[in-house]
């Protein structure tokens, strides 16, 4: 009987988290676009559903675990934006599901596995609302640590390993990094726990999953007939450069400073300071805890912090690590608690009032001020526009960009210009290159000429800039499928967050053989004179 209602109450948790982590982003999924981030996937997801194959068809870079899962979310439910943001709503309940599930197996109270679950279902997803790279990677990612602590803790289910390379594999596959820096501490860690306690079984499970999941990869290459090559130059050789400049001496991570490095991120190490002080403490205490399980759950913690924190760094996106606070307060409550550290009841308050006041403010800033989408200084919320220019549900969203102060007039304008555009499709069969980062317009339009050669466009990220070594790869991929389509016009329908209309055609045609006409936002590259 007592069993019985552990699992109710259990249950009952669940069933909130569920709720509530659905709920909290379905909502804030209709506040306010980043266009070039927002569509991107929405876009892609209607591509494959359309039957365009990704590395064949298209240029990518990143997100194809995103991909595909969209496809099968516009397969199902169909395609709209609710359908779209219910795919970020997925992720963010598993994963808030998962904290609950991993703080219980450490014997955290059910109220305090509620309450960070919680936290983090308003820090995570909700921040962008739509499906994006870097927090599906970072899904998969923390997901693969949580999964190592319970198969240390669990050890007659040795089921757990076997998922931990397939989870690094996804998180891969969403974006390169940070799944690739977990993938080297998750691996070296469960080396580390292997060897220590002489459990080589666990390496003969890594091993056997990895070969599977990377048999059913190149499987699903060859099924779609998607050549490997161009799979590893798009998804492996050329991000490597990006990553290598942006890691670089004059890289992303410099200049090396305390504000830039502690100031910035206070609130993460600052939640992190129980767990360095437990550390220690038991170290000094019994040398042997070194070799320990919860030593390297305590380091993984620590590190998987940093990781983040160095991403941040790395990537061209606002702020969003944030999400991780409610993550590391908790283990940093378990280890304070479960060890009796002195002045444990004082570092409990510490934690629970850093973590309070850090989800508060992070949580207003960014999620319900829409900080990482629209420029703070551009945020007002008596100028959201309601329209249902995005998709054909008649769905009303809540227009707000950093493109334009004016939401109303970027609407009316962006309308206008969609119109035009569909109406030179309708009265012509000749495709074209549709070049924009308002990408919902191929599908709430019915584009039928436009067509796609790139799944983003952002030179020198999503596509090698002409100084790139990768370059001639991606010229000879673009020019190919201009041929094939027997592309004359390319379209660029503006405000480009990176200037497309100046930058995505230098290089690929070796003379001045464009010709330029705009009409409203809409500008005509003809290109005749550019492929004889």
């Amino acid at each position: 009987m007592i069993l019985n209602k552990k699992f109710n109450s259990d249950y009952i948790f669940y069933l909130v988290i569920l709720i509530f982590s659905i709920s909290v982003n379905q909502y804030y999924g209709l506040f306010a676009v980043n266009p070039l981030d927002n569509f991107t996937i929405y876009h892609s997801g209607n591509l494959i559903l359309n039957g365009q194959k990704p590395f064949e068809d298209y240029w990518v870079t990143t997100g194809l675990t995103l991909d595909i899962i969209q496809y099968l979310f516009f397969k199902f439910l169909g395609t709209s934006w609710s359908s779209y943001v219910l795919h970020a709503s997925f992720i963010n309940t598993l994963y808030c599901l998962l904290i609950y599930i991993v703080l219980r197996s450490f014997k955290l109270q059910k109220f305090y596995c509620l309450f960070y679950s919680i936290l983090s279902a308003i820090l995570f997803y909700p921040v962008v609302g739509t499906p994006f790279v870097d927090h599906h990677s970072i899904f998969f990612s923390v997901s693969s640590i949580l999964i190592f602590f319970l198969a240390i803790k669990k050890e007659h289910n040795q089921i757990y390993w076997f998922f931990i390379p397939i989870l690094m594999f996804l998180g891969f596959l969403s974006k390169q990094t940070p799944s690739t820096y977990v993938l080297i501490i998750v691996f070296f860690s469960s080396l580390f726990y292997s060897i220590n306690n002489k459990k080589f079984k666990i390496l003969f499970i890594y091993i056997l999953s990895s070969i599977t999941i990377l048999i059913l990869f190149l499987i699903l290459l060859k099924i779609n007939k998607i050549n490997f090559i161009n799979f590893y130059t798009q998804y492996i050789s050329f991000p490597s450069t990006i990553g290598s400049e942006r890691a670089g001496v004059d890289g992303f991570l410099k200049p090396f400073s305390f504000s830039r490095y502690f100031i910035k991120f206070k609130y993460i190490h600052l939640v992190s300071i129980p767990i360095i002080i437990s550390m220690i403490t038991l170290c000094k205490e019994k040398s042997s805890f070194l070799k320990s399980k919860d030593f390297l759950i305590m380091l993984n913690v620590l590190l998987l912090s940093y990781i983040i924190i160095i991403h941040q760094l790395l990537t061209l996106n606002s702020k969003f690590n944030y999400f991780i606070i409610p993550l590391i307060a908790s283990f940093s409550h378990i280890f304070i608690t479960k060890y009796n550290i002195k002045f444990s009841k004082h570092f409990l308050k510490y934690i629970l009032f850093i973590v309070v006041i850090s989800s508060t403010y992070y949580g207003y800033k960014y999620v319900h001020n829409r900080g990482f989408l629209v420029i703070n200084d551009l945020y007002n919320k008596d100028k959201i526009f309601k329209t249902n220019i995005i998709d054909k549900s008649n769905l009303k969203f809540n227009w707000l960009t950093h493109y334009n102060i004016n939401p109303e007039k970027e609407v009316e304008i962006l309308e206008k210009t969609a119109n035009l555009l569909k109406k030179i499709d309708n009265n012509s069969k000749e495709k074209y290159l549709l070049i924009t980062d308002y990408q919902f317009i191929f599908h709430k339009y019915d584009l039928k000429n436009a067509i796609t050669i790139n799944k983003l466009y952002g030179s020198g990220i999503s596509y090698p800039s002409n100084d790139n070594k990768y370059f001639k790869s991606y010229r000879d991929f673009f020019i190919k499928k201009l041929k094939k389509f027997n592309i004359s016009n390319i379209y660029f329908i503006i405000p480009s967050f990176f200037n497309e209309q100046d930058k995505s055609l230098k290089g690929i045609f070796d003379k001045n053989c464009k010709k330029k006409s705009q009409k409203l936002n809409l500008i005509k590259i003809n290109i005749d004179d550019c492929l004889k």
